[in-house]
């Protein structure tokens, strides 16, 4: 499994919001990051939360794409914005549901940066899991009400970057997969996978991918800042954080991270669709199996 882009931009946005790491370990590309963090820290430091990615990846996928599916049908005839609207909906669905799990995401991955410097000299090593709970328990203070929403710390940062990144995504994507069909042969390998379907998804979800993940980056960046300070400081809020980001950093600290970012999702979104529509060819074709 590819380490978790998450992991790099935790490191590198930390810098903006935290003083836990120093001006030392300031990364300036995606291998800088990747080298910068493998020597401080350990190569193993950059699967932190995978895991928790696992878990989140799961019921977000199971929810997110079918819930296009269904949506695209209903919007299709009805608008020529549909797969935005589709899949903006559909997206902002599944952050909200799997948010607290993004949240215990975001705190691990940060947990591992901070707890480097003292468990290399510490007898009893407190896990970035076990670091990550303690600051989520700690956060649940006050009323009901108040507990409860502590979970979802960050969510309007997280809509806020996804659902732009979905309506854009989608909108790239299905203009994409249309003009690639239309220029490619139909073949099938040995195992009867149709190869067009798989390379056509895979191109066109790489392209979205990249594009859309580019051009929201700022909102992740702002999405990771309100996930891992403060408490008080969380109460700024998206806008006035990305306000924040823009003094402090400019257009660099806006775009911290964009380069492991889009280079991830690129991947993933290549992988994912072409998996996701041949399983989709293969359950069409034997539905009662």
């Amino acid at each position: 499994m590819l380490p978790s882009h998450s992991q790099i931009d935790v490191h590198r946005q930390l810098l903006l919001c935290s003083d836990i790491l120093t001006v030392s370990v300031y990364c300036r590309s995606c291998i800088d990051g990747l080298w910068k963090i493998m020597r401080h820290e350990g190569p193993s430091v950059l699967w932190h939360g995978v895991n928790v990615s696992v878990l989140i990846s799961v019921p977000m996928i199971c929810m997110y794409l079918p819930m296009y599916d269904t949506l695209l049908a209903e919007f299709e005839s009805k608008s020529i914005y549909a797969p935005s609207i589709a899949g903006s909906a559909a997206r902002a669905m599944s952050v909200v549901a799997t948010s607290p799990l993004e949240l215990l995401k975001t705190r691990i991955q940060a947990a591992g940066a901070g707890n480097v410097a003292s468990s290399r000299n510490a007898a009893s090593i407190v896990t970035p899991f076990s670091a990550a709970l303690q600051q989520m328990r700690s956060d649940m203070k006050g009323n009901r009400s108040q507990q409860i929403s502590s979970l979802w710390r960050g969510v309007g940062a997280s809509l806020s970057k996804d659902v732009p990144f979905a309506g854009l995504y989608w909108t790239l994507l299905e203009p994409s997969r249309t003009w690639l069909d239309s220029h490619a042969h139909v073949s099938h390998g040995a195992s009867g996978i149709n190869t067009h379907t798989l390379a056509i998804n895979a191109l066109a979800g790489s392209v979205a991918g990249a594009a859309a993940a580019a051009v929201t980056t700022p909102f992740d960046v702002v999405k990771t800042r309100l996930q891992t300070r403060d408490a008080q400081l969380e109460r700024k809020g998206t806008l006035e954080c990305l306000v924040s980001v823009a003094k402090t950093g400019g257009v660099r600290g806006l775009f911290s991270g964009w380069g492991p970012r889009t280079l991830r999702t690129a991947a993933a979104y290549g992988i994912l669709m072409s998996s996701y529509e041949i399983c989709k060819g293969i359950y069409s074709t034997h539905p009662s199996e």
